[in-house]
């Protein structure tokens, strides 16, 4: 009997960031990005207070910056990805966001207030991609749409 070789794949990013303010869906988006070996480090905040004094952090140290950014759309205290996007438009320099991906998800796409902020920052070039929660429907669901991503 052959001796089984095992094959360790090279995850798809350095290092990931998840900006979520509900635990469910930070813990559901910490498993699936570890089944799917997204990344060798994902780092998950509840609020975009903590997300940013990374950011502020790691543009000290660049070998710490994420390669892809995902918010929720909507926060808890009115914060929205809108904010976290303006802050980050701001605050990176450009070589920086030439190199990473920002890309917002959210389960509440067919509310007005979440539509308008939504296509606001679509249409102002904010972010480079959107994904509709959960991360989680179906393997090929979010195979499908990591793909997009390349």
């Amino acid at each position: 009997m052959g001796e089984q070789e095992i094959v360790k794949v090279k995850p798809r990013y350095k290092r990931v960031m998840y900006i979520e303010d509900n635990g469910t869906d930070r813990w559901l988006f910490e498993k699936v990005a570890e089944q799917n070996n997204l990344a060798e480090e994902t780092i998950i905040f509840s609020t975009l207070g903590e997300a940013k004094e990374y950011i502020t952090t790691a543009l000290q140290q660049p070998e710490s910056f994420p390669d892809l950014i995902f918010c929720d759309l909507m926060l808890g205290n009115d914060e929205t990805a809108l904010d976290f996007a303006k802050y980050y438009y701001t605050a990176v320099p450009e070589e920086v966001k030439k190199r990473t991906t920002l890309v917002v998800i959210s389960a509440h796409t067919t509310y007005s207030k979440e539509l308008s902020v939504l296509e606001h920052m679509m249409t102002a070039g904010l972010i480079n991609h959107f994904f509709e929660k959960p991360v989680n429907k179906t393997p090929e669901y979010f195979q499908k749409q990591m793909n997009v991503l390349q």
